[in-house]
């Protein structure tokens, strides 16, 4: 939405944030080729954009790969989690059985 604003007040393709601006809301043809003579280092962008549209099976294999990487990070993070707790869960319990402990020998003096 905030793009589609950018669109109706600039017209100018002057700075680089007017560039990706540009770049990420616009695929008409005149803009694209303002934009090419503005950052020449925009053409090698298009023409990736340009082959996953004629080969839209590499850019899905890329986002399966994305996909089974987060897949992966996400079962990393919750078994450091999970082993965090597990580590909280020993201290707290030494800390009860030294408790135990300490109310046995109290008890015991009291018999």
């Amino acid at each position: 939405m905030a793009l589609d604003i950018f669109h109706e007040i600039v017209q100018t393709i002057d700075t680089e944030l007017d560039v990706w601006l540009h770049f990420l809301s616009s695929n008409d043809p005149l803009i694209i080729g303002k934009i090419i003579e503005a950052c020449p280092a925009f053409r090698k962008i298009y023409r990736e954009i340009s082959e996953f549209q004629r080969k839209p099976e590499e850019l899905i294999g890329m986002y399966n790969e994305a996909l089974a990487k987060l897949d992966k990070n996400t079962v990393d993070y919750m078994i450091e989690r999970q082993q965090k707790e597990i580590e909280r869960l020993k201290e707290e319990s030494e800390q009860y059985k030294e408790e135990l402990e300490q109310l046995r020998k109290q008890l015991s003096l009291v018999e």
